[in-house]
């Protein structure tokens, strides 16, 4: 009786892996794994001159100035991960670069 409890334990823990399985893609997997990351009190100096030089390329409207804003903004994330503001700028200007110009700053 007690080997025929554990076979039905074992038969309906693989019945419900089996279910889960569509739903562990690698990137479902990495985002239910990874330790949440809290936001950075301040900027390090040189993620203060990379979102100074992401504002000055868009307000000159300077898109050729794209990979170099991006590089910056992408090694001052490199150096503090937790800075959202960074991450946000270099989110922006990898989506320009992938994409072309957004509509909102075309119009």
């Amino acid at each position: 009786m007690r080997t025929q409890s554990i076979w039905i334990r074992r038969t309906m823990l693989q019945l419900l892996l089996l279910s889960l399985l569509p739903l562990a893609g690698c990137g479902h997997l990495a985002v239910m794994f990874t330790p949440e990351k809290k936001p950075s009190p301040s900027q390090i100096p040189s993620a203060v001159a990379a979102n100074e030089y992401f504002w000055k390329a868009l307000h000159a409207g300077s898109y050729d100035d794209i990979p170099q804003t991006l590089t910056a903004l992408t090694a001052a994330y490199l150096e503090n991960p937790n800075d959202a503001v960074t991450a946000a700028h270099a989110d922006d200007q990898f989506e320009v670069q992938l994409h072309g110009l957004p509509s909102k700053i075309m119009r």
